[in-house]
């Protein structure tokens, strides 16, 4: 019985190394600690994508990303910072390798919003828009609404596309916008869950512009070989 005792005592009081799942809010302005451990491998999740990695010293890291996770994994005693963009975000962090008995496992990212302007983030002036629509091919396009987004300071233009079953789906790259002749600076182009008909889908998109004011604008779309483009005038959003 002495023996048996003796192993459950030893066993109770040491401690070993174990991982842990814990979840952050952050914003652009803040540079967040990821403990990592050698041996082992962290995973950050992200809400959107990630789109671009900078690592402050990549030689002692293996950095990769598919889907929204990015996984990090030490392959040295050494210390460093780590940037994440994701569409129009970025985020901030600072990689400490140690042999501390905990590191991070899975680390959940959320953006943070401010509690005071987060009510207000949402409330938009009396809508003027007047829905559009062209064809690019078989496909037609709309769009529906544009506001700006004064927190992210972007403007919006939110829309939708209907499109044969058996067609491919557009690319962010399909859609773009242009003033002039010049092309304006779109930030991002994401898809939400299409909706399947009987013989066509509906998908809808939203496409973040970096505008200095409101100004006329030509929507454009190209699929396949064919190309078609619609107006946005300035009075419906301003």
């Amino acid at each position: 019985m002495i023996r048996p005792l003796v192993l459950l005592i030893v066993c109770f009081f040491t401690k070993p190394a174990f991982s842990k799942v814990r979840t952050i809010e952050m914003d652009s302005g803040q540079m967040k600690t990821i403990t990592l451990a050698l041996g082992r491998s962290t995973v950050l999740q992200f809400v959107d994508s990630p789109k671009k990695i900078v690592s402050g010293n990549s030689n002692y890291f293996n950095i990769e990303f598919t889907g929204n996770d990015v996984t990090i994994q030490p392959l040295s005693q050494v210390s460093s910072n780590l940037f994440i963009y994701s569409g129009h975000r970025r985020f901030g962090f600072i990689l400490k390798v140690c042999h501390c008995q905990s590191y991070d496992d899975l680390v959940k990212i959320y953006w943070k919003y401010p509690k005071k302007k987060a009510a207000k983030r949402f409330v938009k002036k009396k809508n003027k828009f007047k829905s559009q629509s062209f064809h690019v091919g078989k496909t037609k396009v709309y769009a529906s609404n544009m506001f700006y987004h004064k927190f992210n300071d972007v403007y919006v233009l939110d829309g939708s596309f209907v499109l044969p079953k058996g067609m491919a789906k557009p690319k962010a790259k399909d859609f773009w916008t242009t003033k002039g002749g010049k092309t304006l600076t779109t930030l991002d182009v994401v898809f939400s869950d299409e909706v399947k008909f009987k013989n066509y889908r509906n998908i809808r998109f939203r496409m973040f512009l970096k505008l200095l004011k409101p100004v006329d604008f030509t929507l454009r779309a190209k699929l396949g070989k064919k190309e078609g483009h619609v107006i946005i005038y300035k009075r419906w959003y301003q």
